[in-house]
């Protein structure tokens, strides 16, 4: 019994410990991002619903430079240079031109 209240009272000092370290390591990766001037990510995304009897996976390409980025996927690609907003859907020939909203506007820089 006397363990288990050992264990409780420093339970908070740990996870505090915790907090703290996850807080630094993700403040170096945000300097270190920050001194970046562009970035190629290559990526696979994984969809799944046993469900609906689903399992898809889709490969893509991301592009980022400053405040532009450009996502290549394989039925559309989707491009931003901050103001404006380009979706081009492959299948029906089709370009989407929005302007960028703040509030709902994708930056994954």
């Amino acid at each position: 019994m006397k363990k288990i209240l050992v264990v409780l009272c420093f339970l908070p000092i740990i996870v505090i410990s915790q907090n703290n370290k996850a807080k630094s390591i993700l403040d170096e990766l945000s300097e270190k991002t920050k001194s970046i001037s562009s970035i190629e990510a290559h990526f696979s995304n994984t969809f799944i619903s046993k469900d609906a009897g689903v399992n898809e996976q889709q490969d893509g390409v991301l592009y980022i430079q400053n405040n532009s980025y450009r996502l290549e996927l394989e039925s559309q690609t989707i491009m931003s240079d901050g103001e404006t907003n380009w979706i081009y859907l492959k299948d029906e020939e089709e370009v989407n031109i929005t302007e960028s909203d703040e509030e709902e506007n994708f930056n994954p820089s």
